[in-house]
C-alpha cells in the first residue's frame, strides 16, 4: 500500500469561489441548523434569505465547520444538503471543498478525527470565549495520507455507515410519528367515536377494534368525552421518580445518562462510573418502558423513551422518571407526555430565571383522558412493535457510531485493509438485524 505525504490543503480548497449574486435570494443556514456530531443537514433547516455580500458560501457537499467556540468542540460540523444553486450561511462556518468528489467523506472524516480536532484547537486565537479557528489552520495541517484510490475506498465505506445511520434515524422519526398521530387520532380528537356517533365504521380499523370504542360521548370536567372514559391525570397510570440508588442496593458499576446524552429523544451511549465516582445527580433508577422529561430545559426536546433494559443504568435527577402502573399503558405514556401541546404547556410552568426547570410533580399531574383497559391494551398492542423496531434501530446506529470510531483512525491513516473494514460493518449489521428484541 503507498502513502503520500502530503498537506491537508494539498486535497481541499478552504472557502472556495462560490458563484453567488449579491442581493438574490439563495438558501441560508445558520449556526443552529447543524446538530452536534451529525453529517447530514435537513433541507428544512435551510431558508431563502438574500445574500447581502458577507457570510460563509457554499455548494451541494461542502463540509461546513463550524469555528468558533464552543460550536466547534461540541462537534459542529456537517455536509451541506443538495441544492441545486449556491447557498450562504453563518460567518462562523469554514467552508471545505475536496478538490476530488471522490475524497469528500474521508475528509470528512478527517475534520472529525482526534488529531485533527487536536490540532484545530490548538490553532484558536482570540479572546477567551470568542476564540475561533483561523483559515490557516486547515492550510497548515499535515498528514501522512494514503493513496487516492484507497482513500476513495475509504469515503465509500465511512459515507455507506452514515447513510445507515441516517436512514435508521429517519425511520424512528417516522415510528414514533405514526405512534404519536394514533395516538392523537384515539385519545384526543376521538375519531373513533365520532364516526361511530355518525353511524359509520372507524377508519383503518377492524371490527374487532372499532366494537372496543364506545359510540356516544358524555359530559366531564374535561369537557365532552367517550362514554365510559375517565377524567384524569398521568399520576392515574403512572409512578414518578419510582426508585433511587442507594448505598445499600448500588452494583459495582452504574451507567449513566443525563440531559447531554439524549438525543433525538434516545439516548446515546451511557457513561460508566463505579458508584462511589459517579455524579452526584445520577440516582434515578432506570427500567425498560420508562418515560424520562428533562425537567431543567423543558420544551427542548428533553424527553426520551427506554426501548431496551440495562442492568445498572441510572439517570439524573434532572429527568422526571415515569414508570407505568401497568405494561399495557407503557407507550401511552410516553405519547401522552410528548404531544406538542403538553410540551408547550409545560414550559410556560417552568420556574426560575436562570435555569427555568419545571417541577417533577407537575409533569406527573398532567390530566388526560383514561380510556377503557380494553382501548389502552389495543393501543399498546399496537404501538408496542414500533417502539421495539424504535430501540432496536437505536442499538444497531449506537453500534455502527462506535465501529466507525473504532476504524476511523486506520482508515485515515491507510493502515487497515479496505476489505476487512467492510467485512466488520457487514458483520456487525447482520448480527444486529438478527437479534431478538
Amino acid at each position: 500500500m503507498s502513502f503520500e505525504p502530503e498537506l491537508l490543503r494539498d486535497i481541499i480548497e478552504v472557502n472556495p469561489k462560490t458563484g453567488i449574486v449579491k442581493g438574490q435570494l439563495y438558501p441560508f443556514m445558520d449556526m443552529a441548523a447543524i446538530t452536534e456530531w451529525q453529517r447530514d443537514v435537513p433541507l428544512k433547516s435551510l431558508v431563502p434569505r438574500e445574500f447581502r455580500g458577507s457570510g460563509s458560501k457554499f455548494q451541494s457537499g461542502d463540509i461546513l465547520l463550524a469555528r468558533i467556540t464552543p460550536c466547534f468542540e461540541n462537534g459542529k460540523t456537517a455536509v451541506a444538503p443538495a441544492i441545486s444553486t449556491a447557498g450562504h450561511g453563518s460567518t462562523e462556518f469554514i467552508v471545505i471543498r475536496a478538490k476530488n468528489p471522490e475524497d469528500r467523506a474521508f475528509i470528512y472524516a478527517l475534520m472529525r478525527s482526534e488529531d485533527f480536532r487536536a490540532h484545530a484547537i490548538k490553532s484558536m486565537v482570540g479572546s477567551s470565549g470568542r476564540q475561533r479557528i483561523p483559515n490557516d489552520a486547515l492550510n497548515t495541517y499535515s498528514t501522512v495520507l494514503p493513496a487516492q484510490a484507497y482513500r476513495a475506498r475509504a469515503s465509500k465505506l465511512l459515507c455507506a455507515i452514515e447513510d445507515l445511520c441516517f436512514s435508521l434515524k429517519s425511520q424512528n422519526t417516522a415510528l414514533e410519528s405514526i405512534a404519536q398521530t394514533l395516538f392523537r387520532s384515539w385519545f384526543i380528537n376521538f375519531a373513533p367515536v365520532h364516526a361511530k356517533v355518525a353511524g359509520n365504521e372507524p377508519e383503518a380499523m377492524s371490527a374487532e377494534l372499532a366494537a372496543l370504542f364506545p359510540s356516544e360521548f358524555e359530559d366531564s370536567e374535561l369537557s365532552l368525552i367517550p362514554k365510559g372514559w375517565v377524567p384524569g391525570r398521568l399520576s392515574d397510570i403512572c409512578n414518578l421518580n419510582p426508585e433511587s440508588w442507594s448505598a445499600k442496593t448500588h452494583p459495582v458499576v452504574i451507567k449513566y445518562v443525563d440531559l447531554s446524552g439524549l438525543k433525538e429523544n434516545v439516548f446515546s451511549e451511557p457513561v460508566e462510573f463505579t458508584f462511589g465516582d459517579a455524579p452526584s445527580r445520577a440516582r434515578r433508577v432506570l427500567r425498560k418502558g420508562d418515560s424520562l422529561y428533562g425537567t431543567v430545559r423543558p420544551g427542548n426536546l428533553s424527553y426520551g423513551f427506554v426501548g431496551g433494559s440495562e442492568a445498572g443504568l441510572t439517570g439524573s435527577t434532572g429527568f422526571a422518571v415515569l414508570r407505568p402502573m401497568n405494561k399495557n399503558s407503557t407507550e401511552f405514556v410516553y405519547c401522552a407526555m410528548t404531544l406538542t401541546e403538553n410540551i408547550v404547556r409545560l414550559t410556560h410552568l417552568a420556574e426560575g430565571a436562570a435555569y427555568p426547570a419545571v417541577r417533577p410533580d407537575i409533569v406527573h399531574k398532567q390530566p388526560l383522558v383514561v380510556p377503557s383497559s380494553e382501548v389502552m391494551q389495543a393501543f399498546h398492542k399496537t404501538t408496542a412493535p414500533l417502539f421495539s423496531l424504535h430501540a432496536n434501530n437505536c442499538r444497531l446506529v449506537s453500534c455502527l457510531v462506535s465501529l466507525r470510531d473504532h476504524l476511523l483512525p486506520r482508515l485515515i491513516s491507510g493502515k487497515l485493509r479496505i476489505e476487512d473494514a467492510e467485512a466488520s460493518v457487514t458483520e456487525i449489521t447482520s448480527e444486529l438485524e438478527a437479534e431478538p428484541v
